[in-house]
């Protein structure tokens, strides 16, 4: 933004905000209260320049700001996808797909291991958690286990002989937590990350 003056950044950082949220491009007017600028002609200068220098660009008549000068949140969402029969394709922007969505707390482990590939867990997947010292019964928890603190990924059940965790692989058996004092949940699973 070294070519802009310092109206022209100011314009164009408000422009930019406004486009992300609410999503639209503000109007002349509003353009021109915000910088108390008397003349929709002075707002219209300022942002003919702002076109000119590569800031904003034009689609027939309306100007918008760049993907390149966006702020990336997230992943377009654009329609829907069937995992059955075939759905006729139509790419509809609808939203974007953020982390935040899933909590402003949630945070990421990457998974080792395959005792939950039954669950549609694989090995190097993401699982987002939302950090919970307690679970219901059947949630996916992350869980702090044994003197070395090992973490590990399961399903989460009780038992008249106290907690265990359950993975979704039949490889494997239960672990059970009755008196690990070292036993402690870092969070649930709200949902899973996977590069392909």
């Amino acid at each position: 933004m070294k070519d802009l003056t310092a109206k022209q950044r100011a314009i164009f950082e408000y422009i930019r905000e406004r486009v992300e949220n609410p999503g639209r491009f503000p109007s002349y007017r509003e353009i021109g209260r915000r910088f108390q600028l008397r003349s929709v002609a002075t707002v219209a200068q300022h942002l003919k320049a702002l076109e000119e220098k590569g800031f904003l660009i034009r689609d027939g008549r309306q100007l918008n700001v760049p993907d390149s000068y966006r702020e990336k949140k997230g992943v377009a969402i654009l329609g829907m996808v069937q995992a059955g029969s075939p759905l006729a394709a139509e790419a509809n922007y609808d939203g974007e797909l953020r982390l935040e969505d899933l909590g402003s707390e949630t945070f990421a482990v990457k998974v080792q291991g395959d005792s939950m590939i039954e669950a549609g867990i694989f090995e190097d997947d993401f699982v987002i958690v939302e950090p919970r010292e307690t679970a219901n019964e059947g949630d996916m928890v992350v869980a702090v286990v044994g003197e070395d603190q090992s973490v590990t990924v399961k399903y989460f059940h009780k038992s008249p002989k106290g907690v265990e965790l359950r993975p979704a692989n039949e490889a494997y058996e239960p672990i059970r937590v009755a008196n690990d004092p070292n036993f402690r949940l870092a969070g649930r699973v709200v949902g899973v990350l996977r590069k392909l």
